[in-house]
């Protein structure tokens, strides 16, 4: 499942970036910046999620500068993504029983772009 989710996103944005963008109409124009908007703003949300399940490794420490170095960013840009995350993602508590993300109402709309 994951080779084929990144394959097809791949592709996908291949297939965007091979658009003439000045060959459009401008509602498509806006419409496809729309469709783009929401796609990056649900990226995101699923970019800092998976983020956070590498930092709850073993070693969260050196995961932080691991992450920063994989995604080209700071270690201070990964610690306040993993800060959002962490308020955007379900919970638990010590004993193992679910509870909903901190911000659960932003958590929603985060997820939806």
């Amino acid at each position: 499942m994951f080779a084929a989710a990144v394959a097809t996103l791949t592709q996908g944005v291949d297939a965007l970036a091979d658009i003439d963008a000045s060959g459009l109409g401008i509602a498509e124009q806006l419409r496809l910046l729309d469709v783009l908007e929401t796609a990056r703003r649900r990226l995101t949300a699923v970019s800092h999620t998976v983020a956070l399940a590498a930092a709850k490794s073993d070693a969260p420490t050196v995961m932080v500068k691991v992450i920063a170095d994989t995604i080209r960013a700071t270690p201070a840009e990964v610690r306040r993504r993993l800060r959002d995350a962490e308020q955007l993602s379900p919970r638990s508590t010590l004993t193992g029983e679910p509870l909903p993300a901190e911000l659960s109402a932003t958590a929603q709309a985060w997820h939806a772009g």
